[in-house]
């Protein structure tokens, strides 16, 4: 009996390591962080902002982008009013800041 029960925990065990390996290795999701309206363009103001990819619907603006000292996998996702002051806040600080790309797709 108890051989038997030696056993099913060495298994039991074994496969709980496996699962655990997987989950950490196989994580798809990448590393993201929400910013308010505020937050972007106070970091958009600063300089901090380095790419950002604008999708324009009817009442937002979705912003993805990366900030200065993000890994390569990392960026930051935001929503803003979609209008002509937040359009002309991101377009002078692209331009101000030399930001590395910046494509409007509109929905």
């Amino acid at each position: 009996m108890k051989q038997i029960f030696r056993s099913k925990i060495f298994y039991l065990i074994s496969f709980l390591v496996i699962l655990g390996g997987l989950l950490v290795f196989n994580n798809d999701e990448e590393p993201t962080e929400k910013l308010t309206d505020d937050e972007f363009f106070t970091n958009l103001a600063d300089g901090k902002v380095t790419f950002i990819e604008v999708e324009q619907r009817k009442s937002v603006i979705e912003i993805s982008g990366r900030l200065a000292g993000y890994e390569k996998d990392q960026y930051f996702v935001a929503s803003v009013p979609n209008s002509e002051t937040s359009l002309d806040r991101m377009n002078n600080a692209a331009e101000e800041h030399d930001i590395e790309k910046m494509e409007l797709h509109h929905t």
